[in-house]
């Protein structure tokens, strides 16, 4: 029993990964390129970045083990000088509702993003254990249809789908990751051959090569989705992290966009005095984390 836990243990590198988002008001944020704007931290309507340093801490306890509960009632009383207002009793009580929705997501998008990435770099430390990787939804009319229809696929680990889609890179997904290991997926094989194709979670053939080389999973005549078109609209990371390559990135814009975007990234500075720049290469800020952002010109 010497081994058994009894309170919740911190996720350290969940914690890591979220504090190491920087936070940026709104100005800053809608500066960002759409694929780094899922990988830093605002609230619109906060424009003090000392509140969203704070906030974003306060969503760091859900890693840590601290009740949902317990992180949403700080994080309300939080943000709630800021978004909650009126000249009447139902305006004020129309505006803490709002709050509180707002809440709830913050908590959803970060904290769910931050476990799923701090997951799957464990499932790929993982690969003596678990040959096979599987994908899981919560199983609930809020799954969207796209992932409805992939829950349960289960593929190799080292399949080449998973370097481009998997699990909460779409906007709010709430699906994950499992690992599968050799003995569970031999089982798991018997039983899904006995199964129609368009049934089975262990794809082959022309399904599996459709899944890999183009993203689409289908499911029936009416049930044909492309996952590889869904997840180029949702935040754009490394798999295993919170970051993206500069030169991926780059790829993606026509040289003067790109040249302008660099321009602003190299001038604007973030949290702790970081850049733009700085930050998407990775290296570290010049001082402690109480710097606002300093204005440079969107692109």
């Amino acid at each position: 029993m010497s081994g058994l836990a009894l309170q919740p243990i911190p996720h350290a590198e969940g914690i890591a990964f979220l504090k190491g988002k920087p936070a940026v008001t709104r100005r800053a944020f809608d500066a960002l390129l759409p694929e780094l704007q899922g990988l830093a931290f605002t609230i619109t309507g906060v424009e003090a970045v000392d509140v969203l340093q704070r906030s974003r801490d306060i969503i760091a306890g859900l890693p840590h083990g601290r009740r949902w509960d317990d992180v949403k009632a700080e994080l309300l009383a939080e943000i709630s000088p800021w978004l909650i207002s009126g000249e009447n009793d139902e305006e004020f009580a129309a505006s803490f509702r709002a709050a509180k929705r707002r809440a709830e997501l913050l908590m959803r998008l970060h904290g769910f993003q931050t476990y799923e990435v701090a997951h799957s770099k464990v499932l790929e430390e993982m690969g003596d254990v678990y040959s096979h990787w599987r994908w899981q939804t919560m199983g609930d009319d809020k799954v969207r249809k796209s992932h409805a229809a992939m829950d349960g696929i289960t593929l190799p680990r080292d399949s080449p789908f998973w370097r481009t889609t998997w699990p909460r890179r779409g906007w709010n997904c709430r699906c994950q990751l499992v690992g599968i290991t050799p003995e569970e997926a031999e089982a798991d094989l018997a039983r899904d051959a006995k199964l129609d194709p368009e049934k089975r979670k262990y794809l082959q053939g022309p399904a599996l090569a459709q899944l890999e080389q183009a993203g689409i999973i289908n499911r029936g005549p009416s049930e044909q989705y492309n996952l590889s078109a869904e997840a180029a609209n949702g935040p754009q990371r490394q798999f295993g992290s919170l970051r993206i390559s500069p030169a991926d990135l780059a790829a993606r814009y026509d040289a003067d966009v790109w040249a302008e975007f660099e321009k602003f990234a190299k001038a604007a500075t973030i949290e702790g005095g970081q850049t733009v720049w700085g930050w998407m290469n990775g290296s570290e800020p010049k001082q402690a984390a109480t710097s606002n952002y300093a204005g440079a010109d969107a692109p």
